[in-house]
């Protein structure tokens, strides 16, 4: 079917082609009587001609280049002397019919009209000689790649190994399958094996175009899109180009300004276009130079890619951009923000340590210190508040690391990280920030102020849209693991798992953030996925953007609350009212955050009524988002802790939290306005409906909302 219209469609063209030529030469004689007197006929004329020529041009090229034994070197003679002859006779036409514009000169139409003829007898000999090799394949009698050129002569080969083995970065991404692939010798399934089996090389144009033969039956060459001389498309899987776009550098190999996705165990695809349909195969594994280069990378001995459990080409875009957005030497992602969490504190401490940490936070993080962490022998200390000397005074000898919140969840209280870190250090234990609030480190850089490792929900702000689950650990490389010992034996004594390897001799700097990759998301797995980590540096992109309209609205949201009369209390940073106001000015230089809470005065079901009732805005549980999104936090996300822990944690009934999007801000507060007034009306009501019912509510300040 397919073989069928493709042939179809080229007779088609070559009808086209020669009736524009007809068309053209009888319009010419109706409109004077005389062919090609008359300016209009002329140019129309000699537009034609062009066409024609760089058609069969096209033709021409097409087919030296994959179908030169279906070009007969007579009629290669031919087309090239009519195409030479007949832009000769082109130009001298033009020249001509300018000049009888000008100059009442004469005409030579008809020495056009020869070397257009000429053009086409030599064209029209290439079709028929076509159309016979074409035949034989379809026969038997010949295969695909006898058509195709021969190999090169080895003299050539060698001088381009030669040239390439001068520059090691250019023969990794110059490197050729063997020649029986690029002829299309091979099935897609060998191929696979092949690309297997001696590593990682780029997908050239001739293996699309062999399994084109395939899928047309040996016609597909004939098409004239072939013929221009097209750029070679590579799909290259060397990590180098991703790597090289870390810092907004375009893809050395498709010279792509965005990061590829490199979506397997390792990335080799092979793109197979058959018809009008595209079938991704992609190879699981990371190929090795040879035994010895695999035997480097496992003993750590070398950097490079093995498994994408562990690392990822992709995902390592985002780990560089994380790190550098934070003012850290090295990142992980991981799949999720709790698992970011917990691969930092089962990389810092054992069973029977202990882990010191404020109640101000997030109830997810909360239920897995006091919960989960307890089923591996770790505790966790809480104190009540964020104030240095507390922290200092629940630290022991087995303690392996403080943690808070750069803004707390919900209070929105502002730690003074440089105190905490102070007191930390002095203890010999390292201060771990939760900086997810902090936007990627937009609003705050936990780093600059003390801190060590810095974990991220990067769901929220970094991703920025809902879309994407995923976490991430940034190392600021500044702790100093040889002279703690003692506290933290794992990082600088030999290593059970890689034959005795000690850590902090071998790394420095980046000694724990390798542990955490190279043992526990090797062990654990939690990895980000290379489609999640290429969403995320989308939203990486607009990161700054973004976050700036988060904080104004949210400030200006914040503003019109504190004046409304359905309101009890508001709590954000950036209100003057606030507890952590001046510490907030301290630390968050570019805006106070995106997220407030308030509270609604009378019976803590109206909560539920308010956030019920909004329109635009989203009722579910995530921040960050583009979204306004609001959730009644007592019954959703710090449910599951109890009443006395909730109020710990900064809930009350009546507490409803708003992560503040970027929608305009006339538009947000328009929702907030006519959902108080429906809460309004339903309460001092007792659920009645009508103008009555508004009327009374208008005229009298509600008291219970």
């Amino acid at each position: 079917m397919q073989t069928g219209l493709h042939i179809g469609l080229r007779a088609a063209q070559l009808v086209s082609a020669f009736a524009t030529l007809a068309v053209t030469a009888y319009v010419a004689d109706w409109y004077n009587g005389d062919t090609l007197t008359s300016p209009p006929a002329q140019i129309t004329w000699l537009l034609t001609c062009s066409v024609f020529s760089i058609w069969s041009m096209g033709y021409l090229e097409g087919a030296k280049r994959f179908y030169p034994r279906a070009f007969h070197p007579f009629a290669a003679l031919v087309l090239e002397s009519g195409n030479a002859l007949f832009h000769l006779f082109g130009f001298v036409y033009l020249a001509v019919f300018l000049s009888k514009l000008l100059f009442c000169w004469g005409s030579v139409c008809g020495a056009a009209r020869a070397g257009v003829a000429f053009g086409a007898l030599g064209f029209l000999f290439w079709v028929a000689s076509a159309a016979l090799a074409a035949r034989e394949v379809i026969r038997g009698e010949a295969s695909p790649s006898s058509l195709h050129p021969a190999p090169r002569p080895a003299e050539a080969s060698k001088k381009e190994e030669a040239a390439l083995e001068e520059e090691p970065d250019r023969a990794y991404k110059k490197r050729r399958t063997d020649s029986r692939t690029i002829r299309g010798e091979r099935s897609a399934e060998e191929l696979v094996i092949l690309i297997t089996r001696n590593g990682p090389k780029p997908i050239e144009h001739e293996v699309t175009t062999s399994i084109r033969w395939r899928a047309y039956g040996g016609f597909a060459p004939l098409s004239p899109k072939w013929a221009f001389g097209r750029k070679r498309r590579q799909f290259e899987n060397s990590p180098r180009s991703a790597m090289a776009s870390i810092e907004g550098e375009p893809d050395p190999t498709t010279n792509s300004r965005a990061v590829p996705i490199y979506a397997t165990t390792v990335r080799v695809d092979i793109l197979l276009e058959v018809g009008t349909c595209s079938t991704d195969l992609a190879i699981k594994s990371y190929t090795f130079n040879d035994s010895a280069h695999g035997a480097r990378l496992f003993g750590l001995k070398e950097v490079g890619n093995i498994y994408s459990r562990i690392s990822n080409p992709t995902v390592d875009v985002f780990e560089k951009r994380m790190a550098a957005l934070e003012g850290g030497v090295a990142a992980v992602a991981t799949s999720s923000g709790q698992a970011a969490q917990f691969m930092t504190f089962a990389a810092l401490a054992h069973a029977g340590d202990n882990i010191v940490s404020t109640t101000n936070l997030y109830g997810g993080t909360y239920n897995q210190l006091k919960v989960l962490l307890p089923r591996f022998g770790i505790t966790t200390k809480f104190i009540q508040g964020d104030k240095p000397e507390d922290f200092a005074a629940a630290i022991n000898d087995k303690t392996k690391a403080v943690y808070i919140e750069s803004i707390g969840n919900p209070r929105y209280n502002v730690p003074d990280i440089e105190a905490i870190a102070k007191v930390a250090h002095e203890k010999g234990v390292p201060l771990v920030v939760d900086n997810t609030f902090g936007a990627g480190g937009y609003f705050v850089r936990p780093i600059e102020h003390g801190a060590d490792i810095v974990v991220h929900s990067a769901t929220k702000w970094i991703g920025g849209h809902g879309t994407t689950i995923a976490g991430v650990i940034v190392d600021s490389g500044k702790f100093d693991w040889g002279k703690h010992a003692a506290r933290f034996p794992q990082m600088v004594e030999p290593s059970d798992g890689y034959h005795g390897l000690r850590f902090w001799d071998t790394f420095g700097p980046i000694t724990f953030i390798t542990r955490v990759r190279v043992e526990l998301l090797r062990d654990i797995g939690p990895c980000l996925s290379p489609f999640a980590a290429h969403e995320l540096l989308l939203g990486v992109e607009t990161l700054s953007l973004r976050a700036e309209r988060h904080a104004q609205n949210a400030l200006a949201l914040a503003k019109y609350l504190e004046t409304s009369p359905y309101v009890s209390w508001v709590s954000y940073p950036g209100l003057e009212s606030h507890a952590s106001h001046a510490l907030a000015k301290k630390y968050l230089k570019r805006g106070f955050g995106g997220v407030l809470s308030f509270g609604v005065k009378g019976d803590s079901g109206d909560g539920s009524q308010i956030v019920d009732g909004f329109k635009m805005i989203s009722n579910l549980a995530n921040v960050g988002d583009s979204k306004t999104l609001a959730i009644h936090p007592w019954t959703t996300t710090h449910e599951q802790l109890s009443d006395e822990e909730k109020l710990s944690s900064g809930v009350t009934e009546d507490l409803i939290r708003i992560s503040v999007g970027t929608e305009h801000i006339d538009d947000i507060i328009a929702d907030f306005e006519q959902s108080f007034k429906k809460a309004a009306v339903a309460t001092t009501s007792g659920g009645e409906k009508g103008d009555v019912a508004a009327a009374k509510k208008e005229e009298a300040a509600p008291t219970v909302v």
